[in-house]
C-alpha cells in the first residue's frame, strides 16, 4: 500500500511539474513576443505556485465537495411516516397531522361501536377492537390517504367491517347507518324550501352541522335508519325539531359613503362667526360585504365579512372668525370688553328696575364667549328647582374674575365649555345658550361688576 501510494503520488507530482513547465513556457513566449510593444512590461512569475503545495490543497477540496454533496442529497430528499402496528407496515403518510387525524378517526368509531353494543345491555371488554399504531421516519415512497389509513387501522381491530355511513353532529360521530342515501335525500328535500332558483351567495344549512361520510364501520356500530330519523326530529323547546332547524347565510356587496372630517381654525381675518370654506370635503366610497343570516325564515343577525375601499375622503378644512366688529367691542374704565353673545344683538331687557343683568336673546345652544381675560370663578351647575330671587335662578351659570375688581356672569346656559379654575382669554367659548333657571325662552343673562359694584352692559356697548 506504501509503494502504491508513493507511485500514485510521484506520478501526480511529475504531471503537475509537467504542466507548471508548459505553463511558465506558455507565459515566457507570450512575454516575448509583447516585450516590444510594452517595453516597461515587469516580468511574470508565480512564486506561490509549485505543483507540491497544490497537491497538499487536493485533500481538503475533496472533502469540502464531498460534503457540499452530502448535504445537497440529503435536503432533497423527501421524508414520509411508516404507520407501523405490532411490527406489521400498513403504509405511509405525509405529516404527523394526517396520522393524528386518522388514528382519532378510528378511536370514535371504535367508541361509538362499543357504545352501542353498551346500549344494548352487551359487557364490553376495555381492549375490544384496540388498536395502538406507531411511525417512524422514512425516506420517499407510495402514501395513503388519510381515509386510506383510517381503513388500514379499522382491519386491525379484528371486528367485522361493512360499508356504512357516519352521521356527524356538530362534530362528533352519533349514529352508523347503511342507508345513508336515503338520509342524505331527507336532508335536502328538508333544505329545499329555503333555497331560492338563480341565487348567488346563497348559503343554507342545517344549524346544527350534520355532516354525512361514507366509509368502512364496525358491524357492531350500525343502527336502523329509523333511529336516527327519530333521533333527528325529536322536538325541542320551540316544539320543532331542534337538530333540524334550517339556517340561511345570505352574502351581498352594497356600496357606501364615507364622512369626511372637517378640520376648524380660527382666524381673526374674519369677523366672529364668519366661516370659510378653504377645501370642501368629498364623501369616500367603499364596498361592503355583509352576511344576514337567517334561522328558520327569521333574521338573526347581520355580520361584516369585509370590506373594500374605492375612494378615499377628502377632509374639508374652514376658518371660523374670531375678530369682533367694532359695534361688539366697548370700554369701561380703561377696560376693553366684547359683547358675550356675538351672534345676536337683541338686548329683551336691560339692567334696571330690579333687573340685575342685562337679557340677551338667542337660539339654543349658540356659543357665549368670555367679555375679557380672566378667571373661571364660579361654575354653578343648576340643581334643577326653578326658583326666583336667588344665585340657584339662574341656573347654570359661569363667573369669570377678570381682577382689578372686575366681574362678569352668564347664566341660563345649557352647558358649559371650561371647567372652574381655568383660565380663559377673551372671545374664548365658555358655554352654550339655554334657559335653564328662572327663564322664559333661550338667552343669555350678562352681568357685570367692577370696584364699584354691579353696573350696566349698556354703559359699556351704548350703540346696541
Amino acid at each position: 500500500m506504501y509503494r502504491v501510494g508513493f507511485r500514485v503520488e510521484y506520478t501526480l507530482l511529475c504531471l503537475l511539474r509537467a504542466l507548471y513547465g508548459l505553463l511558465r513556457l506558455g507565459l515566457w513566449t507570450a512575454g516575448a513576443l509583447l516585450s516590444p510593444l510594452l517595453p516597461r512590461l515587469p516580468a511574470f512569475s508565480l512564486p506561490w505556485f509549485s505543483p507540491r503545495r497544490l497537491l497538499s490543497w487536493l485533500p481538503p477540496a475533496a472533502a469540502a465537495l464531498v460534503l457540499a454533496l452530502t448535504l445537497r442529497t440529503g435536503l432533497s430528499l423527501h421524508f414520509v411516516l411508516q404507520v407501523e402496528v405490532d411490527g406489521s407496515v400498513l403504509g405511509r403518510v405525509e405529516s404527523e397531522e394526517i396520522f393524528e387525524a386518522a388514528q382519532a378517526d378510528v378511536r370514535s368509531r371504535v367508541n361509538n361501536a362499543r357504545q352501542v353494543l353498551a346500549e344494548a345491555g352487551q359487557q364490553v371488554p376495555e381492549d375490544l377492537w384496540a388498536v395502538e399504531p406507531s411511525y417512524a421516519l422514512a425516506v420517499g415512497g407510495q402514501t395513503l390517504t388519510q381515509s386510506d389509513l383510517v381503513n388500514a387501522l379499522l382491519r386491525q381491530t379484528g371486528g367485522t367491517l361493512t360499508e356504512a355511513t357516519a352521521v356527524y353532529i356538530d362534530g362528533s360521530l352519533s349514529y352508523v347507518i347503511t342507508g345513508g342515501d336515503h338520509l342524505r335525500s331527507y336532508l335536502e328535500q328538508i333544505k329545499k324550501p329555503y333555497r331560492e332558483s338563480g341565487a348567488t351567495g346563497r348559503t343554507v344549512r342545517f344549524y346544527h352541522d350534520i355532516h354525512l361520510v361514507d366509509g368502512l364501520f364496525l358491524q357492531d356500530s350500525v343502527v336502523p335508519d329509523q333511529t336516527v330519523l327519530d333521533a333527528l326530529n325529536a322536538p325541542g323547546e320551540t316544539g320543532t325539531p331542534e337538530l333540524l332547524r334550517v339556517q340561511v347565510v345570505v352574502r351581498e356587496t352594497q356600496l357606501s359613503d364615507i364622512p369626511y372630517d372637517t378640520v376648524t381654525t380660527t382666524s381673526d381675518a374674519y369677523d366672529y362667526g364668519e366661516q370659510v370654506v378653504v377645501q370642501p370635503g368629498e364623501l369616500g366610497l367603499q364596498e361592503i360585504t355583509q352576511d344576514t343570516t337567517y334561522l328558520d325564515g327569521q333574521m338573526t343577525g347581520v355580520e361584516i365579512v369585509g370590506t373594500r375601499l374605492l375612494k378615499e375622503p377628502v377632509t374639508e378644512e374652514v376658518i371660523e372668525g374670531t375678530r369682533i366688529a367694532d359695534a361688539l367691542t366697548g370700554q369701561y374704565d380703561g377696560r376693553v370688553f366684547v359683547w358675550p353673545v356675538p351672534d345676536y344683538r337683541e338686548v329683551t331687557r336691560w339692567m334696571g328696575a330690579g333687573h340685575t343683568g342685562t337679557d340677551i336673546a338667542a337660539s339654543y345652544g349658540v356659543p357665549v364667549i368670555a367679555a375679557a381675560d380672566g378667571v373661571v370663578k364660579t361654575l354653578y351647575h343648576w340643581n334643577g328647582v326653578v326658583t326666583q330671587g336667588d344665585y340657584n335662578s339662574y341656573g347654570n351659570y359661569i363667573e369669570l374674575d377678570h381682577g382689578g375688581g372686575y366681574r362678569t356672569l352668564y347664566g341660563h346656559l345649557s352647558a358649559f365649555a371650561v371647567e372652574e379654575g381655568e383660565t380663559v382669554t377673551q372671545g374664548q367659548v365658555i358655554g352654550y345658550v339655554g334657559d335653564t333657571g328662572y327663564a322664559f325662552g333661550y338667552h343669555c343673562h350678562f352681568e357685570m361688576f367692577g370696584p364699584g359694584g354691579r353696573f350696566s352692559a349698556r354703559a359699556v356697548f351704548p350703540g346696541l
